[in-house]
């Protein structure tokens, strides 16, 4: 059995929300969101690009991440780590 074509959900924390079940990487690969160096993440930003949830999924990643100290993994939310780190930095300018 082809383990790319296995279905699973996306990492969750123990509080998944109604959003997290109409998610359009709902049954997809760990790995497309969490790939190896140097691995396409071209399932992942397609699933992104055409969910109607991005926006909730990007908020759980930044307060996932916030809570354990800034380490940062995975393609969430639509963005890189270090697209959600600048996503951060740039929200912290817009509120000053």
């Amino acid at each position: 059995q082809d383990r790319r074509r296995t279905p699973r959900r996306p990492v969750r924390s123990d509080r998944v929300t109604d959003w997290a079940e109409q998610a359009a990487c709902r049954g997809m690969n760990l790995s497309d969101f969490f790939p190896k160096p140097g691995q396409p993440l071209t399932a992942a930003k397609e699933a992104c690009n055409r969910c109607p949830v991005r926006q909730p999924c990007l908020d759980e990643a930044n307060a996932t991440e916030l809570n354990q100290r800034g380490v940062v993994f995975g393609f969430r939310g639509g963005l890189s780590p270090d697209g959600r780190i600048n996503y951060r930095r740039n929200l912290g300018r817009v509120a000053s």
